[in-house]
């Protein structure tokens, strides 16, 4: 910590603890620095206020820094329809309660729950409970819904329509809802959780793209699907531009990759202008062992400089 953020906290920490904001950001930073025992002793100088909700996110950090989780899974429970009823100004805040709380749940193992809440935090919408099991739920991993361009896209290159809702894609069903794109400084986006799947299939079907064209980048792998199957074994299938996907946006004539068809293009008026369209890739793998449930599929990124992956659906088969 620099010691401009040391003589602050020293500061806060010598306020009068009996008073009420005082106690609250007493136990912010007692918490913050490790101390879990001095943060519940601020918070026990406040009286519990049922409707103050600044009480109760300090409450649930305090909770989850002490790695107290089940306590703080009910000290979010008390928060966030509070900061719900908010207005917009505290999005941001309810935003990150949310991530908060989702990261507690799965800390407990509670990952369809986890995964509800995590739709919450970004506006996705809850998946559907008659979705076949064999259309990979990616509520937990998803990092961006798709009306967001400034988390994967410009807003130049958003499209009028996107496709949602489970569809056929080239002949092969997705459910799709949001969007689960790569660790990137620029983005502020972090590795995603991976998605539970569950379920044996003979192939694994990728719906996805990349943020731009560069044909200089062909040949290169950008990511890989991990597999992870219940055996505890785990197979790598790597993306390679050029051959497993291309950019979102292309001109109409451009060719497509070598072994993954387009299986939808969209558009907009400024894409239009330049003969343009916006595009998705359907990438399939033949699963070695398909005898064998799929326990999970991690996400893993190429460096950061290229074309960044951005995922929208996968799907798991028998033929």
């Amino acid at each position: 910590m620099a010691r401009d953020s040391w003589d602050f906290a020293y500061e806060l920490l010598t306020l009068d603890p009996n008073n009420h904001s005082a106690g609250l950001l007493q136990a912010c930073v007692w918490g913050r620095l490790g101390f879990s025992s001095r943060a519940f002793e601020s918070l026990n100088r406040i009286p519990v206020a049922r409707q103050d909700v600044d009480y109760w996110i300090v409450r649930a950090h305090c909770l989850q820094d002490s790695k107290q989780d089940e306590s703080a899974i009910e000290a979010w429970r008390h928060a966030l329809p509070m900061l719900s009823e908010k207005p917009d100004g505290v999005s941001r805040k309810l935003g990150a309660a949310r991530l908060a709380f989702r990261n507690c749940l799965l800390r407990l193992g509670r990952t369809i729950e986890a995964g509800v809440v995590n739709c919450e935090r970004l506006n996705i919408p809850r998946r559907d409970s008659t979705t076949p099991a064999h259309l990979v739920d990616l509520s937990l991993s998803y990092s961006s819904s798709l009306g967001s361009p400034t988390r994967f896209l410009s807003k130049e290159e958003m499209p009028e329509d996107w496709p949602t809702g489970v569809r056929d894609f080239g002949g092969v069903s997705f459910d799709v809802r949001g969007v689960v794109s790569g660790s990137s400084p620029w983005l502020g986006t972090g590795k995603p959780q991976p998605a539970a799947v569950g379920v044996k299939g003979a192939f694994v079907h990728f719906l996805h793209s990349t943020t731009y064209e560069n044909s200089g980048q062909d040949g290169l792998t950008i990511a890989s699907y991990v597999i992870h199957f219940a055996d505890r074994t785990k197979a790598s299938v790597p993306v390679v531009y050029g051959q497993d996907v291309r950019g979102w946006s292309g001109a109409m004539d451009s060719l497509p990759p070598s072994r993954a068809p387009i299986t939808w293009t969209g558009s907009n008026a400024i894409s239009r202008k330049f003969n343009h369209q916006f595009r998705l890739f359907k990438m399939s793998w033949k699963n070695p062992k398909p005898e064998v449930v799929i326990d999970r599929i991690e996400f893993d990124y190429g460096p950061v400089g290229g074309p960044l992956l951005f995922t929208l659906g996968i799907s798991a088969q028998n033929e």
